[in-house]
């Protein structure tokens, strides 16, 4: 399997069959972030990798989904909200 940039390359893709990547957002320490379009239920959202360079930690990764349990449990005005959580091609986590 090739391994993925998260860069601007990937816009256009598909992701979970629901998730069409619209927009390169950035990149920080632990992942990058989409915008993209949720098709079944027509909405904007955000969709954040976890960073390439993390997959080889097995505590990078539960961190990483530990991260997404708890942004689904808060619900404020000035905090993102986790709809999912998945892997991407078998390999890359997101939310």
């Amino acid at each position: 399997m090739q391994r993925i940039r998260f860069d601007e390359s990937l816009v256009g893709t598909v992701v979970e069959k629901d998730f069409t990547i619209v927009e390169y957002l950035g990149a920080g320490a632990n992942g990058a972030t989409y915008r993209a379009r949720q098709q079944t239920l027509a909405r904007d959202v955000c969709i954040k990798f976890l960073a390439v360079s993390s997959l080889s930690d097995a505590e990078n990764v539960r961190r990483f989904k530990r991260e997404a349990r708890v942004l689904a449990r808060l619900k404020h005005k000035n905090i993102v909200e986790c709809y999912a959580f998945g892997i991407f091609e078998r390999v890359y986590p997101f939310w």
